[in-house]
């Protein structure tokens, strides 16, 4: 795989995960759990700790879908210049229906988020949240997930789920110091910007899907 293709492949995964997190039904789910877990003006370290046993989570759920890809992928690698084709497609529709605010896919998260405190509590908040927040953002988690097949071999899907964990959970140890800081009007603030955020994240959808069309193109 050449050097290109891997930022490409990063660069989007990483993106993906900051879109993700700032969805428009995501994000407003953070600052209450934040505080639960982690309690309010308590000292950063002990936010940023908290923050980071969420991100754990995080990476414990999306490793297990990057091994699956890349299982996926290694399965269908005689057959991979047609399935990414018929992925290309897929991610731009994806993309349209996500700009557009049209919901074709919708799916409901079965997890729920753990009522116990502490750093365990909201490491377990981050495996529910991770479950919710690819329930409510279908269109970007399914784009990963095709994209991450496309990439074929061994762990490549690992790899580019991984990415995608740390684009969600990065931001969010900063989130955390902020709730127990309670700057709330941090929040509100962003909230206003979700709606474009999602029209920004389906425009990159289907930047991806023309990308992955293109590039079989430019093979055949």
């Amino acid at each position: 795989m050449k050097v290109t293709q891997i930022f490409i492949g990063l660069a989007f995964a990483f993106t993906a995960g900051l879109l993700s997190l700032f969805s428009p039904c995501a994000f407003p789910l953070l600052p209450g759990y934040i505080s639960y877990y982690i309690g309010e003006n308590v000292p950063r370290s002990k936010a940023a700790l908290g923050g980071v046993s969420c991100m754990l989570g995080l990476i414990t759920i999306f490793s297990a879908f990057g091994l699956v890809a890349s299982i996926i992928g290694d399965i269908l690698l005689p057959f991979m210049s047609i399935f990414v084709m018929i992925a290309g497609l897929i991610v731009i529709a994806l993309g349209v229906s996500f700009m557009l605010n049209v919901q074709i896919l919708s799916f409901h998260s079965p997890f729920k988020a753990s009522r116990r405190k502490g750093y365990i509590g909201f490491y377990l908040f981050g495996i529910a949240y991770g479950f919710a927040a690819s329930a409510c953002t279908a269109p970007i988690f399914l784009s990963i997930l095709v994209y991450a097949v496309t990439l074929g071999g061994h762990l490549n899907g690992l790899v580019t789920f991984l990415i995608y964990a740390f684009g969600m959970g990065l931001p969010l140890i900063v989130l955390s110091i902020l709730a127990t800081e309670a700057k709330n009007i941090t929040y509100q603030k962003i909230s206003r910007f979700t709606p474009t955020i999602q029209k920004v994240s389906g425009i990159i959808l289907i930047a991806l899907g023309c990308y992955l069309m293109v590039s079989q193109l430019i093979l055949i």
